[in-house]
């Protein structure tokens, strides 16, 4: 004889399962009551009931998930799974979830109208600490760009990116911008990895500069480097120059024969050959370097022309 007892309220589900890859997973129904009609074709709700020889009411008989959308696997969809079980028990959220972990929370919820679900991926994005790798972000954008359903995801990962985040490196800005430079889907990062490169191009060499900036395009970083080629004490050595290009190099070393033999001062320091730093010259021949400033850039100019007009678009 049954008895009628009451069911909890939380704590008693309706469950079905579900099949993902070779993957059975038996989860609570209220929040992932999907039917798929076949591959390739949008996803219906309906409900089903989970008792008899009905679809997903045992191991033997699954609802069959698989294929996932955006090439998702079971591991993607373990992680729906978690949210959903917190969701349905009233339990926290997941707290060691990765940026990519969380996007397969948002990518499934997305496809299958998860709404509720999906609202709260987003929220964890939106204050996602600044310890996450710049790559993770990086791999979210490539996914987001030119899927406008992901629009929202796409420009908290843009804000995101924008922060002064101290765990970025500067080669890990370099890296950024040559994945997304020439790009026009990414202009906006690249825009942004190139604002980051210049706050620590202190980092970089003369010659780096010169390179970065002519094969990304961005003038400041040139016309800084070849300055500081042009005036540095000790001339680059023949490695570092040619790395540039024999004209470079030439002109280099042109400006640097001009400039460094007017700042000689008395004769002492001109016959040993010693750009002066002498403030005893008694002749009053001495010449600050900051006063050769405008000279240098006059000579830069006339010399590299080309890179002069080069379009800076560094923020």
């Amino acid at each position: 004889m049954s008895m009628n007892r009451p069911r909890h309220g939380l704590l008693y589900f309706d469950t079905l399962v579900y099949r993902v890859d070779d993957t059975l997973f038996k989860l609570p129904s209220r929040h992932l009551q999907v039917k798929v009609a076949g591959a390739g074709v949008a996803s219906s709700f309906a409900r089903l009931e989970g008792a008899g020889n009905s679809e997903g009411s045992s191991g033997g008989v699954p609802v069959c998930l698989s294929p996932l959308p955006y090439d998702g696997n079971a591991h993607d969809f373990a992680n729906l799974a978690k949210v959903i079980i917190a969701l349905t028990a009233d339990l926290p959220m997941p707290t060691n979830y990765t940026l990519k972990q969380w996007l397969s929370v948002i990518k499934l919820s997305t496809f299958w109208g998860l709404t509720n679900i999906r609202a709260i991926g987003v929220q964890h994005l939106s204050n996602w600490a600044l310890m996450t790798s710049l790559d993770q972000w990086l791999h979210l954008l490539e996914f987001c760009t030119n899927r406008e359903q992901f629009s929202d995801i796409r420009s908290i990962s843009v804000s995101h990116l924008s922060i002064d985040n101290p765990h970025f490196t500067l080669d890990q800005w370099t890296s950024a911008l040559d994945l997304t430079f020439g790009r026009t889907e990414f202009s906006d990062v690249s825009n942004i990895a190139i604002s980051h490169i210049s706050s620590l191009r202190s980092q970089l060499s003369s010659i780096d500069k010169v390179k970065l900036g002519r094969k990304y395009n961005v003038r400041e970083w040139v016309c800084e480097g070849l300055h500081g080629l042009a005036k540095q004490q000790s001339p680059p050595s023949l490695s570092a120059l040619g790395s540039l290009g024999l004209q470079t190099a030439l002109r280099l070393l042109h400006i640097r024969d001009l400039t460094l033999g007017s700042r000689s001062g008395c004769g002492q320091c001109r016959a040993v050959g010693v750009p002066v730093r002498c403030r005893n010259c008694q002749d009053g021949s001495w010449v600050d370097e900051q006063s050769n400033s405008s000279d240098l850039d006059s000579l830069i100019a006339e010399h590299f022309p080309d890179d002069l007009i080069l379009q800076d678009f560094s923020v």
